[in-house]
């Protein structure tokens, strides 16, 4: 554990919010999950760190498995430490893959030659504007943008609040109780032992990622309606979450997003491949069988 420990300094170095999730209770539990790590390092020290998530689930009796890439971080005084990692995880597994990538990484995979599939979304829903403004602000360009979202917060969070309070009357929120295949089951009670998770309604879960809420079903698998996640996102508001996403991978999966309540957002995935996987993954994110739960967003 102390190398996670470890590796997650050097990511707070580039996100100092990292550092309220990087408890050890998490890292305890990326270790009964199977979490590699690929770092780069200077005599003792790490200069550069990626976090490796081991991806597996079966469908339609075929098994597809893939690694998934998330909190790739090196120190902003290393040189090129990013590219000769990325070359030395694509020599390590067969394939591996990255969503939800900032513009630096982004231009890493180009030059890489990394293969992108673009029909994926993340849907956003604001929780507490305030919060989202703050952490998100400046990825809007102009200036007029960003402070129309500051002021307008307030004002949201208030109306937000009423709104979610009226469409969730009487629906129920209770502890997350996965009643799928047994590996998603033993998954989601590690999650649970750091982050915690719920289920509205029939069928609506979620997990609160260190203030971000990411809903864990598939769109094949159903998402609930408006009402159930009316009463994820109050939940969510009373746990202080800045917001509440959704994967969408289809047309169909980001129409439905919208009449949830939800913003499409593009969130394409990079990935490399030597056996195939990279393309059995894509069929099912085209059978909309793919959530977050799958995913490293949720751990």
């Amino acid at each position: 554990m102390a190398e996670f420990q470890a590796a997650g300094s050097v990511c707070e170095i580039r996100w100092p919010f990292l550092a309220s999730v990087h408890t050890p209770q998490r890292f305890e539990a990326f270790q009964k999950l199977g979490v590699e790590l690929v770092v780069a390092r200077s005599g003792d020290r790490m200069d550069g760190v990626c976090f490796v998530l081991p991806c597996r689930f079966t469908l339609n009796g075929d098994v597809i498995e893939w690694a998934s890439l998330f909190q790739l971080a090196t120190r902003p005084e290393t040189r090129n430490i990013g590219g000769l990692m990325m070359m030395r995880i694509m020599h390590l597994y067969p394939t591996a893959v990255a969503m939800g990538v900032t513009d630096e990484a982004t231009k890493m995979y180009v030059a890489l030659r990394w293969k992108r599939y673009d029909h994926v979304w993340r849907g956003v829903h604001p929780i507490d504007m305030k919060r989202f403004a703050a952490d998100y602000g400046e990825r809007f360009p102009a200036e007029w943008q960003r402070r129309s979202l500051r002021v307008i917060a307030g004002a949201y969070n208030v109306m937000a609040g009423l709104g979610e309070m009226l469409l969730s009357l009487g629906v129920r929120c209770h502890k997350w109780d996965e009643d799928a295949a047994p590996a998603l089951r033993e998954k989601g009670a590690t999650i649970a032992s750091y982050f915690p998770m719920f289920r509205c309604g029939c069928s609506t879960g979620v997990v609160d990622a260190g203030g971000t809420g990411r809903v864990l079903n598939s769109f094949g698998g159903g998402w609930g309606g408006l009402r159930e996640h009316a009463r994820a996102w109050r939940e969510l508001r009373a746990r202080g979450a800045k917001l509440c996403e959704v994967l969408a991978s289809s047309p169909e999966a980001r129409t439905r997003l919208v009449r949830l309540g939800y913003v499409p957002v593009p969130m394409p995935m990079w990935y490399v491949e030597k056996n195939g996987m990279g393309g059995k993954l894509i069929a099912a994110l085209r059978q909309n069988e793919v959530s977050f739960f799958h995913t490293d967003k949720s751990i």
